[in-house]
């Protein structure tokens, strides 16, 4: 909690009052005007992706999702604060009829920083726990790859600690799931502290999943090239694929025949493959609904059927059939 206000105590009544035309926020506590320090970058960075990984994992369910100004209080204690994050999957309840100030969140976020850290830890946390609507409460380090999640078992609280940016934080209570690499997209952190990730080269939400594009070997749009992307689901779940063309996949599956190797290192045989004539943002993406919503799609095989030994007649009778499928209306 920042430094308090030198005025005298004020009411609840009064609080709000001055808060609602305020150009800063500012905590309220037993009389008590506590002014809130700005956010950095990485601090406003990770509260977004988190909110918008929630608001659309939870698009179709009876919950709303809030950031930053949405003002919650702790009924019992009297505490005002604004949470970086707030859930709520029942009926909002709120203070008045201003519907500005939350009563019953069922899940908080908080995001981490010098001024803040004990206070997220220690009182604001014994603040929120007499919060009965509380089911889970998140701490996000914005220095380093580190989430914090508290699940309330009863009278207890249950800590899990996540620090690996292939960690996916479960939010059990509103059936979420966030992974890390999401939480801390595009963070730039110390060079102590960096992670090894790939950073993407775009995402694009989609009306039942969200496709985040990576680059391949050299910049998208380009033939003979490559594409990794990863589509992730509403619930947490996700697949990841690597889009070729036609002369590129047939290149590459003659170089690993030759060598056991292929350009780019042996990753790109990790997931499934796709062939497609040009690699575009449209076309990555029409494949990917193609292939949803048809469990026969045509130009799809796995990284076991790619390394078989198969014959010069036998590869080529597969290409053929890409190529039909792919001139198929």
């Amino acid at each position: 909690m920042s430094a308090v206000s030198t005025q005298p105590r004020l009411t609840p009544e009064q609080y709000l009052d001055l808060e609602r035309k305020a150009m800063t926020k500012s905590e309220y506590l037993t009389g008590h005007i506590y002014a809130m320090a700005g956010a950095s970058r990485e601090h406003n960075l990770i509260t977004g992706n988190i909110f918008g990984e929630l608001r659309f994992q939870l698009r179709e369910k009876p919950c709303e999702t809030y950031v930053n100004d949405m003002r919650v209080k702790v009924s019992s204690t009297g505490l005002y604060t604004y949470p970086d994050v707030a859930v709520v999957c029942d009926e909002p309840r709120f203070e008045d009829t201003h519907l500005d100030t939350l009563l019953n969140p069922t899940v908080l976020v908080e995001v981490l920083s010098p001024s803040t850290e004990a206070y997220d830890r220690g009182d604001k946390f014994a603040h929120y726990r007499r919060l009965e609507s509380l089911q889970e409460y998140v701490l996000a380090a914005q220095d380093r790859v580190r989430v914090e999640h508290y699940l309330r078992q009863g009278e207890q609280w249950l800590l899990t600690e996540l620090s690996d940016l292939d960690d996916v934080l479960h939010l059990t209570s509103i059936d979420c799931a966030l992974p890390l690499r999401e939480i801390y997209a595009k963070v730039e952190f110390p060079a102590n502290e960096a992670p090894q990730m790939e950073k993407p080269y775009k995402t694009v939400q989609r009306d039942s999943y969200k496709l985040t594009i990576y680059h391949g070997i050299t910049p998208l749009d380009l033939d003979n090239d490559n594409v990794d992307v990863k589509v992730t689901f509403p619930n947490g779940e996700s697949f990841s694929a690597v889009f070729f063309t036609l002369p590129n996949i047939n290149t590459l599956m003659q170089g690993y025949k030759k060598t056991g190797e292929c350009a780019g290192g042996l990753y790109f045989w990790a997931a499934d493959m796709i062939i497609v004539e040009r690699l575009t943002e449209k076309t990555i993406c029409e494949t990917i609904d193609n292939l949803l919503a048809d469990e026969e799609f045509g130009y799809i095989f796995s990284r076991d059927e790619a390394l078989e030994d198969i014959s010069p007649k036998e590869e080529d009778k597969l290409f053929k059939c890409f190529e039909e499928s792919l001139n198929e209306p």
